[in-house]
């Protein structure tokens, strides 16, 4: 094998999917740090925190679009982005879904007495209204960034680069769902109380984003999901979210069941408890593409390389 057909992929005329895959996941790293040298001037926390969640949001989505175009030589539509009526729907569909799955979870901590829930005070001001209303912006930012790097560009690649490699392209589609998902929990694991079960959780999290990824063939629904996920798991029912915990939302829950099923101060993503939410929300991802509460399917399409024409 000479040195070149290490790194190209002369069939393709472009790099290998490995190259590819670490040449974006510098640009990342590049986009998440350069917020930090402009926000210096916002004071207030809330302004500030959504400030960066924008302009981050701005970068990452331009070195992805960047790498997509000038290195997979793809259109960055092709990963998931085809602004149709139909994805919009999707994305409320996904924002439902999300909610749904905390709801579950809000209701067996409520039932097994493992939360005592209050009125935030803060709510009585309209400005904390706003407040939980730019949460929402936010969240928005933080799933189109983190599902367009972690499950649209990496799923596709990973997919492509193991296509013809294993017995079948629904192989090569799973393999890249559960490769993606790792990456995901692993870039959770510094945040605050992060533990073993808080990481292992999040790769079944980001498994479950990813799923909805692997069978629509389309972002809208992770988005969706993601947002939802997120924005009522925080800023509505008061949990922690990943770690980071919430300032103000439209109710204050006070977690004092188990750590090991709620999570503890965590949130509820390092519990036991988030299980059966997931079991739910994969069913209901079932009956909603599939029609059938236990019928999986893969868009094998994610292997196929289509180049710009």
């Amino acid at each position: 094998m000479e040195a070149r057909d290490f790194f190209y992929n002369e069939e393709e005329k472009r790099l290998k999917a490995f190259w590819r895959l670490a040449i974006q996941f510098v640009f990342f790293v590049i986009a998440y740090m350069l917020p930090v040298l402009i926000l210096n001037k916002f004071k207030n926390p809330y302004t500030r925190n959504l400030a960066d969640e924008i302009i981050t949001l701005t970068f990452v989505l331009l070195s992805i679009w960047f790498v997509a175009r000038f290195i997979d030589k793809r259109s960055f539509a092709s990963l998931g982005y085809e602004l149709t009526q139909k994805w919009f729907l999707e994305f409320l569909e996904g924002m439902f879904i999300g909610a749904f799955v905390f709801l579950i979870v809000f209701i067996i901590d409520f039932s097994f007495g493992w939360l005592r829930v209050t009125k935030d005070p803060a709510m009585s001001q309209e400005v904390h209204i706003l407040e939980v209303l730019g949460r929402l912006v936010g969240y928005t930012a933080v799933a189109l960034m983190e599902e367009t790097f972690t499950r649209g560009y990496q799923i596709k690649n990973i997919a492509e680069g193991l296509r013809g490699k294993l017995k079948s392209n629904t192989g090569a589609v799973v393999w890249a769902l559960v490769i993606s998902s790792v990456v995901f929990g692993l870039l959770h694991y510094l945040n605050p109380n992060s533990d073993f079960l808080s990481t292992f959780n999040l790769v079944l999290i980001g498994m479950f984003y990813g799923y909805a990824y692997i069978i629509s063939g389309s972002l809208a629904l992770p988005i969706g999901i993601h947002t939802a996920w997120n924005f009522v798991q925080g800023n509505v029912l008061g949990f922690s979210v990943s770690g980071l915990g919430t300032e103000v939302s439209l109710i204050h829950s006070i977690t004092s069941g188990p750590r090991i099923w709620t999570g503890g101060t965590f949130g509820p993503e390092a519990g036991l408890v988030i299980y059966p939410g997931i079991i739910a929300g994969v069913l209901f991802l079932n009956l909603l593409v599939n029609k059938n509460l236990f019928k999986f399917t893969v868009v094998e399409e994610l292997t196929e390389y289509k180049p710009l024409s």
